[in-house]
């Protein structure tokens, strides 16, 4: 098993605009999401479309993530793409802005699921609190 994490986000969301620069505490939503992500200690990705890799490329280094620049429109071309040039990963931690409260523990207990199961080709996590869902495929 070769999991990667895939943060989708792009500025232009139709519910909030710019969701991924807003402060919470004095601290851009991007960060608490990647800060959380570190936990994890599975490689993360922050696909944004490639025209915004100069806004996002300064967060994801902080944090020790890759950048990734894809489809401006749609997250699931993005991690579509990453794949395709990436192919050896098996499994697509997928999150985006809405998840500022990701857990690191949830994460590792569906990864344990999902490596237990191969058979099962998708896992979420619906029940959890809203901002705090994430998906595996």
């Amino acid at each position: 098993m070769n999991p990667v994490i895939i943060l989708c986000s792009r500025r232009e969301s139709s519910r909030i605009p710019d969701k991924a620069f807003k402060s919470v505490a004095g601290v851009p939503a991007i960060d608490h999401i990647l800060s959380r992500l570190r936990g994890v200690k599975v490689p993360v990705v922050v696909a944004c479309p490639p025209y915004q890799i100069p806004l996002y490329q300064p967060h994801a280094k902080k944090y020790g993530a890759h950048i990734f620049g894809g489809n401006p429109d749609s997250p699931l071309h993005r991690i579509a793409e990453y794949l395709s040039e990436n192919p050896t990963y098996t499994h697509v931690v997928r999150v985006t802005n809405d998840d500022i409260i990701i857990d690191a523990k949830t994460i590792k207990e569906m990864l344990a699921v999902a490596k237990a199961k191969p058979e099962v080709g998708y896992i979420s996590c619906p029940n959890i609190v809203d901002g705090a869902g994430v998906e595996i495929m």
